[in-house]
């Protein structure tokens, strides 16, 4: 059965901030409560599982620590198709059970551990620990074809700044990147974008090592996910991949994207 969990109980047990899938539900539970349209969640419970869901906007966040039973899997998969969310991000032993047919495809991305590189440690003057919002932006709109809307992205953004729980860098006022969530010894960066006219100059290769060592005095390790186009480059810098990962991405035109969503599930 999957309810719509209304009290924070389920989402703050321990025992789901054990993984990215689980952490990530938590701090977004911990931004806006249970009260918010754009933000539900959902307990799913079948006789030998448990998991929760987390519909943020148009992503669809799933966690258990069970191995999903049949039921669990048919309940999920119906539940998807309902809901019909852009995008999907759960663990392997889930999203691989899943039955949701040619309506979305897979795509690879690498869980990597981030490292310090001290002798590409740039000055406190170079970074911005509190940019321009707009600035921000701009950076992230020239740089990614996906790019959230921006009244979304900021309303988020912005709300989240406030109570301490993301922290936005500039670098340089061409390089940005964004520690999404931090949990207990682990942080999860995203959002990773440089101008396009100060490309190759290192930018990005600098602000991380300078994330890394920042947290690293915290006594926390950075994360981050890459697809295969710049999985060479963190290769290159240093960063240690640690796992391998698939988004579920809802296809917009079935006819134009590939289905590999039955080969996924058998991999």
């Amino acid at each position: 059965m999957i309810r719509q969990l209304h009290s924070g109980d389920c989402i703050s047990a321990f025992g789901m901030r054990t993984t990215y899938w689980g952490k990530r539900i938590y701090t977004y539970y911990a931004a806006y409560g249970t009260e918010y349209d754009f933000c539900k969640f959902y307990g799913c419970t079948t006789d030998n599982c448990f998991g929760i869901i987390m519909i943020f906007n148009a992503t669809m966040t799933i966690w258990s620590q069970n191995e999903p039973d049949e039921t669990f899997s048919e309940e999920l998969s119906s539940f998807i198709l309902m809901h019909s969310p852009q995008r999907i991000e759960a663990p392997f032993h889930i999203s691989a059970n899943l039955k949701i047919g040619s309506q979305y495809h897979t795509k690879q991305r690498f869980l990597f551990k981030m490292v310090t590189d001290k002798s590409f440690m740039v000055s406190d003057l170079c970074v911005e620990k509190k940019p321009n919002l707009d600035k921000v932006y701009e950076i992230l709109k020239e740089s990614f074809d996906d790019t959230t809307d921006y009244g979304l992205w900021l309303t988020d953004t912005s709300h989240r700044r406030r109570r301490n729980l993301t922290t936005l860098y500039l670098f340089e006022k061409s390089t940005t990147a964004t520690v999404i969530f931090e949990d207990e010894s682990f942080a999860f960066i995203g959002q990773i974008a440089t101008l396009k006219a100060h490309r190759g100059h290192g930018g990005a290769r600098k602000l991380l090592y300078y994330i890394a060592c920042a947290l690293e005095e915290k006594d926390k390790t950075g994360y981050l996910f890459a697809y295969p186009e710049r999985k060479s480059f963190y290769e290159e810098i240093g960063f240690e991949c640690v796992e391998e990962d698939y988004i579920i991405i809802k296809n917009e035109n079935q006819s134009d994207l590939p289905n590999d969503f039955a080969d996924y599930r058998e991999y």
